[in-house]
């Protein structure tokens, strides 16, 4: 029997122009009007990924899953070729499988619509647990309207 191994932490935010946005000591990271990405571990090494999403009571935005099959690099390990942070169109692609998708949420201002989590202010978590992805590299895309302060976590295993 293959032992399980299990990774977690606290993720930084990477805004939409690449700035690193690190979490406190506490993990969280506060974040202004913008688009934000977290990048979650490379699923191909951890098959049973979970992701935890812990809001403060202003913060408010739209968070949702996106893959990618695209290297990060180009050929031999060289140039950069699609960032953790892309918005060119087509490098990620949004993931959102149709009702049925599980997602438990506590606190207030969650709409949960597949792995599409609407939020308004109000302090509360979701939990995502993905699996059954076959993209290398998960990403979850914050897109905020209204500042505030957010802890996600990544956890997974192999």
């Amino acid at each position: 029997m293959a032992q399980v191994t299990q990774i977690s932490r606290n993720l930084q935010a990477i805004k939409s122009d690449g700035t690193i946005v690190p979490p406190d000591e506490n993990g969280y990271v506060t974040l202004g009007v913008a688009t934000y990405y977290f990048v979650l571990g490379g699923i191909k090494d951890e098959p049973l990924a979970s992701c935890h999403i812990l809001t403060d009571a202003t913060i408010a935005g739209t968070f949702t899953v996106e893959g990618s099959g695209l290297p990060r690099q180009k050929g031999g390990g060289g140039a950069a070729d699609v960032t953790d942070w892309s918005t060119t169109t087509g490098e990620w692609v949004q993931i959102n499988p149709p009702s049925g998708t599980y997602v438990p949420s506590n606190g207030t201002g969650w709409t949960v619509t597949g792995l599409s989590l609407a939020k308004t202010a109000g302090v509360g978590a979701a939990l995502l647990d993905i699996g059954n992805i076959g993209q290398p590299r998960l990403r979850i895309a914050a897109a905020i309207t209204t500042g505030g302060k957010v802890r996600v976590s990544f956890t997974g295993k192999s």
